[in-house]
């Protein structure tokens, strides 16, 4: 498999020589970073295909830099891209990702306030919104589990 991303991001890295302002080559080639666990080198990549264009994918390129970051160390890096992402765009997969991050740092009541947050609003939701969230509203689900497991722990 580490073959597959060494390759994919050769070609990235050809695009990239070419047109250092292509979203797509960028966003490919933090990826491919990531998945060699060359966190500095996806966290440049991924950044730069947000300084282009903020909503690229949906904002998927700032969910794998808080990734990037969180595997990187940089753990509040993590935290405050998700926050600041929320601000502009609040979605429930970010906001159950950015749960998950807390909960890992032992922040359960922010996290658990964010979940509710997320499952409240997912009531209200309609009905193809609900359908398109449904996983991520699972998720939320079992990340409040988790939380009501350690709070009796």
């Amino acid at each position: 498999m580490i073959l597959y991303y060494l390759q994919a991001a050769a070609l990235f890295e050809q695009v990239i020589a070419v047109d250092p302002t292509y979203k797509q080559a960028l966003f490919g080639f933090g990826l491919c970073k990531m998945k060699l666990e060359d966190y500095p080198e996806a966290i440049n990549y991924l950044s730069k295909t947000i300084e282009l264009e903020k909503s690229y994918k949906e904002y998927t390129p700032w969910s794998a830099l808080a990734h990037a970051f969180w595997s990187n160390g940089q753990k509040q890096d993590a935290i405050d891209l998700l926050q600041k992402l929320i601000q502009m765009y609040p979605n429930i997969k970010f906001k159950t990702e950015l749960a998950s991050y807390l909960i890992q740092l032992d922040m359960k009541n922010e996290a658990s306030n964010l979940l509710h947050e997320v499952l409240d609003a997912h009531k209200n939701s309609p009905g193809y919104v609900k359908r398109a969230n449904s996983d991520w509203v699972k998720e939320a689900k079992r990340l409040l589990k988790i939380i009501e497991f350690r709070v009796r722990s």
